[in-house]
């Protein structure tokens, strides 16, 4: 303790607890607050403009796939396409399945194996577009799968 009763370890020459204050006076760790949120503010603007991008990308690869159903995506074909919308894994056929077969086993091991890859958890810290074109490529072909599941599942 300091001659004036005040602890001294914790104060600044100024009386100010100098272990939370900057120089200026101003709160550090307020600064930090603020800088954290305006880096948030700019990889959510990041991403949405990226998410229109990839979602059209998305899109024109689910149509490309026929239609299952009565609806667009059909997943057999965006098994075997995966790569041409998704390029991040090789071989390029390893999620191969052919367009005629009504295997729900065989659909289920691929869409399971691809499903691993995609998966959102997976891509938390991917640079931005391949996190953001994982998780909508994993939507639309697991959509396409639970309606492959109605059809030919148990």
């Amino acid at each position: 303790m300091g001659s004036s009763g005040i602890n001294a370890e914790y104060m600044g020459s100024s009386g100010i607890n100098a272990e939370y204050m900057g120089s200026s006076g101003i709160n550090a760790e307020y600064m930090g607050d603020e800088k954290r949120k305006a880096k948030k503010q700019q990889e959510a603007h990041v991403e949405d403009k990226c998410k229109d991008e990839v979602t059209a990308r998305v899109e024109m690869w689910v149509n490309r796939s026929g239609e299952f159903m009565l609806q667009k995506g059909d997943v057999r074909t965006m098994l075997s396409n995966l790569h041409s919308v998704f390029p991040h894994f090789s071989p390029s056929n390893q999620f191969l399945v052919h367009r005629s077969t009504t295997d729900f086993r065989t659909v289920q091991k691929m869409y399971y194996k691809a499903s691993k890859l995609l998966h959102p958890d997976r891509h938390r810290n991917s640079e931005t577009e391949r996190r953001v074109l994982a998780t909508q490529v994993f939507t639309a072909l697991t959509s396409a799968f639970e309606r492959f599941e109605k059809f030919y599942g148990k």
